[in-house]
């Protein structure tokens, strides 16, 4: 007994399928090196913690702990909440050293 389930998949515009496919190109596993220019390339449009680790598919220890290291090599910061009360308590920034780290990363990239 065979049962067909069609799956809806999310429709995108083509500026955001070409920025998705740029981010997250299917090459199988990735490279520490990759995961870590795809954090940076994220942290440069989502700086909440959990927003970085849905969009660039990381489970929580792991992010947390590259983001260390990320942010140990000066490429990004950590920039506190000021708000007792805040939801976010942190969120995170690449720095310029971050940037032309990434760029030169994508002028490289084959």
């Amino acid at each position: 007994m065979s049962t067909n389930i069609e799956v809806e998949k999310p429709i995108l515009t083509p500026a955001e399928q070409e920025l998705f496919d740029s981010l997250y190109p299917s090459r199988g596993r990735r490279s520490k090196f990759e995961i870590k220019m795809d954090l940076l390339a994220t942290i440069e449009h989502e700086p909440l913690p959990t927003s970085i680790m849905y969009a660039t598919r990381l489970s929580w220890k792991p992010l947390i702990k590259l983001l260390k290291e990320l942010e140990d090599r000066l490429l990004i910061e950590k920039i506190w909440s000021n708000e007792k009360d805040a939801r976010v308590k942190f969120i995170y920034r690449i720095t310029d050293k971050g940037k032309k780290t990434l760029e030169i990363y994508k002028s490289i990239e084959i």
